[in-house]
């Protein structure tokens, strides 16, 4: 016969209701600022979840490969490692004695952890939402900047493009580099644009491109922009150039 002895305490104990504890009293304090990011708040944030999932289909019966990494031939190796010979003892790399890594490459983490969290967030894309293009030129660039409004109605960045003038297109005059930078971000962009569900604001600081697609007298290159431009649903609008701080700053 087996005798078994529990105390009155330990009963008492196993019976009591787990108590909510508070997530902050198990996480080191420096990453207390780390506490919300997979709040509801949080999430209410991100796009409305679509009708579909992504998936690779699998023909049936099969199942997904688990494997190792993939490894490297000899043949791969030996470029590797000439590779290496040759950027060592050109000075462009360097062997580091440090146990863990350069100090220069700590510099360049701390560099881009700061640049990472200080720089603005862009916003997922949210085909829903209405669109605004911004787009700025200078002499020798063109740049532009898509947002769409966020919950909070704070107008966020989604995507940024800047693109240096060819040889020709620095002498364009100024209304074709404004209307240029039109055409490139809707090149750029037009996945997102061409199906958009409300007009798209396109912004620019030239005054009278807001009149382009009502315009009779074209060149020929002004002619295949205006044609490309029809497949799009959009309105052209003016902002002085004083007011466009963002897009400018992508033509210096």
């Amino acid at each position: 016969m087996e005798v078994f002895a529990v105390l009155l305490r330990d009963i008492e104990k196993a019976l009591e209701s787990k108590k909510q504890i508070d997530p902050a009293v198990k996480l080191p304090k420096e990453y207390h600022k780390f506490l919300n990011i997979f709040s509801r708040q949080e999430a209410d944030m991100l796009p409305v979840h679509q009708s579909y999932n992504h998936k690779i289909p699998l023909e049936d019966g099969k199942q997904p490969i688990f494997r190792a990494f993939y490894g490297m031939s000899q043949d791969e190796l030996k470029v590797l490692q000439k590779y290496l010979d040759d950027h060592l003892s050109k000075g462009f790399i360097w062997a580091s004695s440090f146990p863990a890594a350069a100090p220069v490459l700590f510099k360049a983490f701390d560099l881009l952890k700061k640049q990472f969290t200080t720089a603005p967030i862009l916003a997922h894309f949210d085909p829903i939402k209405e669109i605004i293009v911004e787009t700025d030129a200078s002499d020798w660039v063109s740049a532009g900047i898509l947002s769409q409004y966020s919950i909070d109605n704070i107008l966020r960045p989604v995507a940024f493009f800047s693109k240096k003038h060819s040889a020709q297109e620095v002498n364009y005059k100024i209304y074709d580099k404004e209307l240029l930078a039109i055409i490139r971000a809707f090149e750029e962009w037009r996945p997102e644009l061409e199906g958009s569900a409300f007009p798209i604001k396109v912004i620019t600081d030239h005054r009278n491109l807001e009149y382009f697609m009502s315009t009779k007298q074209l060149s020929r290159c002004q002619a295949r922009w205006s044609e490309f431009l029809s497949r799009f649903n959009f309105k052209i609008v003016y902002r002085p150039g004083k007011q466009g701080a963002k897009p400018d700053a992508l033509t210096r």
